[in-house]
């Protein structure tokens, strides 16, 4: 099988367990009238379809490369961290985010159709887009058995990016439960590392998949796969602007706008990516 038979089949086999992957987690969030659950599988959704899909191409090839096991060591650890902290988040609240909340209303008298279709099936296709570096990277195999350069690039951006979504999130953990006990003044979180960005931790995120696209160039470039090259990129980009544009920040920040703590917050802060604050007059 060449290698474009091969990226083929890893996209069509993912496609297909994520049908079956957004089936399985709307039964109980249906069940539970808590479509918010779905935000839990994401995380969990990378390292199994890797697994999944990507082992059962790599197994039986006996030219295949540490880089595989790599990859799909990371994404266990940037997934189980993420969903494991998405997961307490929604057990520490009765209801079910405001966002899943106001889609269900507009589901109308068809909500559980609504939620298969608007949210469980389309979020893990989606993820099937933004993986093509990961599953480049698990079924492009090398000649020579041994990581390339560009691999230990890729490691050091995946690190740095997990540590600093790590650090944002609980950083605003720790500050609302002050707030939550009377003990913090300040409306929002403007300290540590939030002082870089307003959102480190969508910032993280963003760059964890950058070191995740630096993997599948590296499987691309590594194996003479030029043209992989250009799905490789594709999922750090569309995962940025989801986060930049799409799902993430605006969504975050609707309605703050006209507050004064906020207000002056934005004046001297990136939106994004970490910086150091402006100067205000």
């Amino acid at each position: 099988m060449g290698l474009g038979d091969t990226w083929i089949s890893a996209n069509l086999g993912a496609m297909a367990l994520a049908v079956v992957w957004g089936l399985v987690w709307a039964v109980p969030a249906i069940h539970a009238r808590r479509n918010d659950i779905v935000d839990v599988a994401w995380g969990l959704w990378f390292p199994t379809m890797v697994l999944l899909v990507g082992g059962a191409i790599m197994l039986p090839d006996p030219a295949a490369t540490p880089r595989p096991a790599l990859v799909f060591a990371l994404l266990v650890v940037w997934g189980g961290r993420l969903s494991l902290h998405i997961a307490r988040r929604a057990l520490s609240h009765t209801q079910e985010d405001k966002r899943y909340a106001a889609w269900r209303e507009r589901f109308g008298r068809h909500p559980v159709l609504g939620s298969i279709f608007a949210i469980f099936i389309p979020q893990p296709l989606l993820g099937v887009l933004i993986a093509q570096p990961v599953l480049i990277a698990a079924v492009v195999a090398t000649s020579d058995g041994s990581l390339w350069w560009l691999d230990w690039v890729a490691l050091v951006v995946v690190v740095c990016g997990v540590l600093l979504e790590a650090t944002a999130d609980r950083q605003l953990r720790r500050f609302l439960a002050r707030r939550a006990a009377g003990e913090e003044p300040d409306r929002y979180l403007t300290r540590g590392v939030w002082a870089w960005s307003r959102h480190p931790n969508y910032a993280g995120d963003a760059i964890t998949w950058i070191g995740f696209g630096l993997f599948g160039v590296a499987a691309a470039l590594d194996s003479a796969s030029e043209w992989l090259v250009i799905p490789a990129i594709v999922g750090p980009i569309v995962m940025w602007w989801f986060l930049r544009y799409g799902s993430g920040v605006p969504l975050t920040e609707r309605g703050r706008a006209g507050n004064a703590e906020w207000d002056a917050y934005t004046q001297r802060t990136s939106a994004f990516w970490p910086r150091p604050q402006r100067r205000v007059e």
